[in-house]
């Protein structure tokens, strides 16, 4: 009863802008409520599984393909971001037959040729990839992104 005298009446012979401004400010008042509770324990507890959402799950690093014989006369070198990972059978299967040996060195989201900035493990992206052509030391080296 105390409400409907005090509250409703007024209210309901209000004007629209009068109307429209008290919902924009309980509107305003509730988000600013929840935004510094809520952004406050996000940025304390959960930024680190944001990161960790976002980044690729894919095969990373060396993939050793079967080799038909133990002295290859060639070596192929397939490497590049995810893309590479999932297309780099190609190139093997290409091979086979042939006296030829194929690694695959992928980092998922990185790309070789430009600087990734994207991802927290791309950052020195290019230097691995160096190092990997450095170390096997190819006849051949393909270079698969997308």
């Amino acid at each position: 009863m105390v409400l409907t005298e005090t509250f409703e009446k007024a209210y309901l012979r209000a004007a629209k802008k009068r109307i429209f401004y008290l919902i924009f400010c309980l509107y305003a008042t509730i988000v600013a409520f929840w935004m510094s509770e809520t952004s406050q324990k996000f940025f304390k507890y959960d930024a680190k599984y944001l990161t960790e959402l976002f980044t690729p799950a894919v095969p990373w690093g060396w993939c050793d393909l079967p080799v038909e014989s133990s002295n290859s006369s060639r070596t192929i070198l397939v490497i590049g971001n995810s893309y590479a990972a999932n297309q780099g059978r190609v190139v093997y299967e290409g091979c086979s037959g042939s006296n030829v040996e194929v690694k695959i060195y992928s980092l998922g989201g990185c790309e070789v040729l430009t600087v990734t900035k994207e991802f927290d493990h791309c950052h020195d992206s290019r230097k691995l990839f160096c190092e990997a052509v450095s170390e096997y030391k190819p006849d051949v080296l393909f270079i698969l992104t997308r």
